[in-house]
């Protein structure tokens, strides 16, 4: 289950990232939808980007050498999935950076029901 200081935490080195890429005078997005098994964030950064295949190399390899802001995206992920969370993200040079973050929908227990 996904913590609230794991989730600020991730939040954070998300905005972080897009921040540093971001051209002036540009928007970031936050877009939430909610099915029955999931809550998903999508945040979309309109800035600098970089070539989605090298933007995919240096997310997924932790072994690259990246940028601070990277490398706590990077760590955010691998936290991520600890919960059963996924963080994706991807890149396009010139169109700026977009993340997704997929976490499961709470289900609190029944009350009165069949519990033992």
């Amino acid at each position: 289950m996904t913590t609230p200081v794991g989730l600020e935490s991730c939040l954070k080195s998300v905005f972080a990232y897009l921040l540093a890429d971001c051209v002036q005078g540009s928007r970031i997005v936050v877009r939430l939808r909610e099915s029955d098994t999931a809550t998903v964030l999508d945040i979309l950064g309109t800035g600098f980007g970089m070539p989605g295949e090298e933007f995919d190399r240096l997310f997924n390899d932790p072994k690259l050498p990246v940028s601070p802001e990277l490398a706590r995206v990077r760590e955010a992920a691998g936290q991520a999935a600890r919960w059963e969370t996924v963080l994706t993200g991807s890149s396009e040079l010139g169109k700026g950076t977009a993340f997704r973050l997929r976490l499961p929908r709470f289900r609190p227990f029944a009350l009165g029901g069949d519990q033992a």
